[in-house]
This record gives C-alpha cells, sequence and structure tokens, in this order.
C-alpha cells in the first residue's frame, strides 16, 4: 500500500505544479491591461466651428488634447487630463484663450463610436471653472463628436 501512495503523491504534486504555472497572476495581468495606451481621435463640425478632440487612455486615466476653433472667433485649445468613470469622462482642461491661460472641467458621455460633450451649471473653484453638480451634467447635444482618424504625428 505505502508503494502505491508515493507514485500517486508525486503525481498529484506534479499535476498541482503544472496547472497553477497555467493560472495568470492577476497582478500581473493588470499591469499589463494599464500600461497599455490607447489613442482616439474625435471632430465635431457645426457650420464654420470645428471642434477636435484627442484622448490617450491608459486605464482608466486619460490625457489629451482639446481645440475649439470657432469661425470669426476666439481660438482656444490646450491639454486635459481625467479619469473615465463608466461611460463618463469629467477632465480638466488646461487651455490658452486671448494669450491668458485658464482651466475648466469638461465633461464628455463616450458612445460607442462617438462621443457627448456635457454641459451643466459652472462655478469657480480654486481658480478652476467646476461643475457644480456632476450629477446633473446633461449630454442632450444632438451633435456628437464623430469618431475620425488621428492625424500623423
Amino acid at each position: 500500500m505505502k508503494r502505491c501512495f508515493l507514485p500517486v503523491a508525486v503525481l498529484l504534486i506534479v499535476l498541482a505544479a503544472c496547472n497553477s504555472n497555467k493560472e495568470k497572476d492577476p497582478e500581473v495581468a493588470d499591469t499589463n491591461i494599464a500600461k497599455e495606451t490607447t489613442i482616439h481621435c474625435y471632430q465635431k463640425i457645426l457650420g464654420h466651428d470645428t471642434m477636435l478632440l484627442t484622448l490617450n487612455k491608459t486605464g482608466l486615466k486619460i490625457t489629451g488634447s482639446l481645440i475649439y476653433d470657432f469661425f470669426e472667433k476666439d481660438h482656444s485649445d490646450g491639454m486635459l487630463t481625467g479619469e473615465q468613470t463608466g461611460d463618463t469622462l469629467i477632465a480638466e482642461y488646461t487651455f490658452k484663450s486671448e494669450g491668458t491661460e485658464s482651466k475648466r472641467e469638461v465633461a464628455f458621455l463616450l458612445k460607442e463610436v462617438d462621443i457627448a460633450e456635457g454641459s451643466g451649471d459652472m462655478e469657480e473653484k480654486g481658480g478652476v471653472l467646476r461643475f457644480k453638480n456632476k450629477s446633473v451634467i446633461s449630454f442632450n447635444d444632438t451633435v456628437y463628436y464623430k469618431n475620425v482618424p488621428c492625424p500623423a504625428q
């Protein structure tokens, strides 16, 4: 009986060791996903006005650029940084317009392909124009930013 038990025990240990090597370490998998960056570009055209949004997504962190090119009005462009929660991106947009640097929050609803920009009541807090209540941001804009190929860099 002892002779039969030893080979079976060794076989079970070898099988357990083989199976444990096949499983991925969740921390390693999460690290690989978090390091992967995807870039998406979106454009919105209203008459002669053009808005261009570039998003660099690394996990839930998002950075990018946003340009508002209004016809015969002030142009503004800058960088944004924020986080995605569910299908919503809330970011701080640092931009220059008329030679002055300003900061304000922006919100976008991420659809399957396109993006809607949010609007709502805002107030200044610490030098940044912020949404008064993020839970009531309106995404009712009927003209979406359309997914477009990113310009060559």
